[in-house]
């Protein structure tokens, strides 16, 4: 072999060296990008976690909200039930006592 094949040899070997050099530094690179990624989607991942958790609270609170209110209403219904029937035996205790002041005229005017 003569000195200008084993340099060309040699620059070959070199130019090799020198891609896969560059192919390593892209992969890494590459890897680096991929690193940041698969953080930022567990970033992602664990802010999404928390608003379902929050969502689920703000949900419960609702709920519970709705079911008071449910028992408030049926207070409301049972108030009204009384009260409506309070009126009839008020309106009955009336009619009672107008009959009674009337038989008491009857027998006043018959006397």
């Amino acid at each position: 072999m003569t000195f200008e094949q084993i340099q060309q040899a040699i620059e070959g070997m070199l130019s090799v060296q020198r891609e896969l050099q560059g192919s390593q530094l892209r992969f890494e690179a590459e890897l680096g990008d991929l690193k940041q990624s698969v953080g930022d989607l567990n970033q992602s991942v664990g802010d999404l976690k928390e608003s379902q958790k929050q969502t689920l609270v703000a949900m419960d609170a609702l709920l519970e909200h709705g079911k008071a209110t449910d028992r408030r209403i049926e207070q409301l219904i049972g108030y009204s039930i009384n009260r409506e029937r309070d009126s009839l035996d008020i309106q009955q205790d009336i009619l009672d006592l107008r009959h009674r002041v009337i038989a008491l005229e009857r027998k006043l005017s018959e006397s």
